[in-house]
């Protein structure tokens, strides 16, 4: 049953409002309480305003030294000084760069720390010095020209191997930096006296990072109010246009080194570099960048470069320049004097960059593949360099021949191989020296040797007799003579003709020539014929060899009226099928008077020849040069003792 009620009558319950004494009463004690509030509040505020804005200096400081670790430049944590009025910073920014370095961030304390500021300077209590530890490695890195865009201001430099350095006094072993609500301060250095609810971050020079309630070691400075508050204002993060990237001069290096000399005489014109067919050359770049950005540098164009990508350039404190090393492999199937023009751009990664360097129109010019490379046959070993005279290497030592004196060194028609006389025994090797084997051992020296063209047979003359040679360790019955005794007085070498079965050696004692034809089966002609040749010039002819068609005749002769050996050329008539060689009767002088030296050999492409000269030097002239005013001097390996040119040959490799 539902109960009724009626308005206004006694039915409703009417409910009483608050009066005026309770509203009073209860407005006090709100008042009372946030009051009370207010007071808990501010009070421990203060202390940690001072100990948060420690606890993000360090931290920032540890990121910095970890950054500078992993990116290999130099980062730093500075403070702003305006100017250098001030020695307390509102609070401090970061700078990143090999030199020059950029503003990258920074960290304000005045409105979340209630306005904490850092102090930059000293205190009584500890023994304090402004040089470096005499131990500290810093790799010549120096904080005053590293060019920091506030050199007035204070800073914490992190190098790239993690070390701290600073034009803060160190203190006790440690840099100090006092984060406190205002400071008193004075003189320069500036010397703290009092300090308000203080913080210290400390840095070691080895990098390590502390933190320390009040002023650690501090005998004087007093816990209160400074008169110093607002700290200096932190510069702002501009955006400047970003400059260009600038090439040192000179900016390029070549490895292996260029010789000048050689380079202007043999290449063609514009040319940097010559380097074998299947060679490697390694550029140096050198460049600088106004607003000490990193750089990046990038080669293209044909062949195979280290990075088909950019890459980032290292930084070098001593001579204060970017460095980018990249190497280049020669393209495959790459042949004797063909050119390659190479593109070489630094870059900034913000826009920068210097126009493309083109290799092969302006310096450095187009890299020359030459591809010729000269074996040496020498008394402590055979060594092969380029023929500019670079990149000289030692590929088989006397101590790998049982310590017998090395005194041939022979290039395969293929260049994939090199035949080594060592006194009485013949080895096989690559042209790096590698897979060394004994070919064959004869029970007397070998005096002569050269290959067959299409290089599948050796020919030696060993005690006065011709054998043949098949170049493969492990075929039985390799080794056949070929003739009798040949009646030659330690023949000085042997050349075979390019085209036809001749082989032409020379006596050592009456010096003149001597032809071998070996069998032909296409004329027809099967038994070896050996016989002298008519000396037609009246000259005494050593080290006969021919050119690469086998028209001219190059050797070494010594007149009477002469007192040293003379190079010359003569053209040779020769005929296959009749088995017949003779000169016209006419010569021409090469180098005259050249003093004595080691035989010699003739390029590949026939425009010139390599020999010894006095004092163990290697020369190459062209083939019409007249005078040692013509030769170009590309010895690679110094003279020694132990080490006089003996044989020379000339090959593409």
């Amino acid at each position: 049953m539902l109960k009724k009620y009626e308005l206004g009558g006694t039915g409703v319950k009417r409910r009483r409002g608050f009066t005026i004494v309770e509203m009073m009463v209860s407005l006090t004690l709100m008042a009372l309480l946030l009051g009370v509030v207010a007071v808990n509040f501010h009070g421990p505020r203060g202390r940690a305003d001072s100990k948060g804005a420690a606890v993000v200096l360090a931290s920032a400081l540890r990121q910095a030294r970890q950054q500078a670790l992993s990116e290999g430049r130099t980062v730093a944590v500075a403070f702003a000084s305006e100017n250098g009025a001030r020695a307390h910073s509102s609070g401090f920014y970061q700078l990143v760069g090999e030199t020059k370095p950029q503003l990258a961030s920074r960290t304000s304390f005045t409105r979340e720390y209630g306005g904490v500021s850092v102090f930059c300077g000293q205190y009584d209590g500890l023994t304090w010095s402004t040089s470096y530890p005499s131990s500290l490695n810093t790799n010549g890195f120096d904080l005053g020209a590293w060019q920091a865009p506030y050199p007035q201001d204070h800073m914490v430099a992190f190098l790239p191997n993690g070390l701290a350095v600073s034009d803060l006094p160190l203190g006790g072993g440690a840099y100090r930096l006092v984060v406190a609500k205002s400071f008193s301060y004075s003189g320069s250095p500036a010397t703290l006296s009092a300090a308000e609810e203080p913080r210290t971050v400390s840095i070691r020079p080895s990098g390590e990072v502390l933190e320390d309630a009040a002023v650690p070691g501090s005998t004087s400075v007093a816990y209160q109010v400074g008169g110093f508050r607002d700290g200096a204002a932190l510069p702002a993060i501009t955006s400047a246009a970003n400059r260009n990237p600038e090439l040192v001069t000179p900016y390029l290096k070549l490895n292996p080194d260029v010789n000048a000399d050689m380079l202007a005489a043999v290449a063609p014109a514009g040319s940097t570099a010559t380097v074998p067919p299947n060679g490697m050359l390694t550029f140096t770049v050198y460049a600088t960048d106004p607003d000490g950005d990193q750089l990046w540098c990038k080669w293209s164009g044909p062949g195979t470069f280290s990075s088909q990508e950019g890459a980032r350039m290292v930084w070098n404190e001593t001579q204060k320049r970017w460095v980018g090393e990249w190497s280049w492999k020669v393209p495959q199937g790459a042949r004797a004097d063909d050119t390659y023009s190479l593109a070489c751009t630094v870059y900034d990664n913000h826009g920068g960059v210097t126009s493309p360097v083109d290799v092969g129109l302006s310096m450095p010019k187009p890299a020359i593949i030459s591809g010729q490379s000269l074996l040496c046959a020498m008394l402590d070993g055979a060594y092969r360099w380029n023929w500019d005279g670079t990149g000289a290497q030692r590929i088989v030592r006397r101590e790998d021949v049982l310590n017998k004196a090395i005194s041939k060194a022979r290039w395969s028609p293929d260049f994939s191989s090199v035949a080594i006389v060592a006194e009485n025994d013949v080895y096989l090797c690559t042209p790096e020296g590698q897979n060394l084997q004994l070919l064959y051992s004869y029970p007397d020296p070998v005096d002569a040797l050269c290959w067959d063209r299409d290089g599948l047979k050796l020919y030696a003359i060993t005690k006065d007799r011709l054998h043949s040679l098949i170049p493969d360790p492990s075929v039985p019955g390799r080794d056949a003579a070929l003739t009798g005794n040949l009646g030659l007085d330690r023949p000085s070498s042997l050349s075979m003709h390019p085209s036809s079965k001749l082989l032409l050696t020379s006596d050592y004692s009456s010096a003149q020539l001597m032809t071998i034809w070996l069998p032909d089966p296409l004329a027809n002609n099967n038994p070896v014929q050996f016989s002298r040749v008519a000396d037609s010039l009246g000259d005494q002819i050593h080290n006969p060899i021919f050119d690469k068609d086998g028209t001219t005749l190059y050797f070494r002769c010594r007149e009477p009226e002469e007192s040293g050996l003379c190079s010359m050329k003569a053209p040779a008539v020769i005929n296959p099928n009749t088995r017949s060689f003779t000169f016209p009767g006419t010569e021409t002088y090469i180098l005259n008077s050249e003093g004595s030296g080691s035989g010699y050999t003739i390029s590949p492409d026939g425009l010139y020849i390599a020999g010894g000269l006095p004092g163990d030097r290697v020369a190459i002239c062209p083939v019409n040069g007249t005078s040692l005013a013509d030769t170009i001097d590309v010895t690679a390996v110094p003279a020694q003792e132990n080490r006089r040119v003996v044989d020379i040959d000339w090959g593409y490799y």
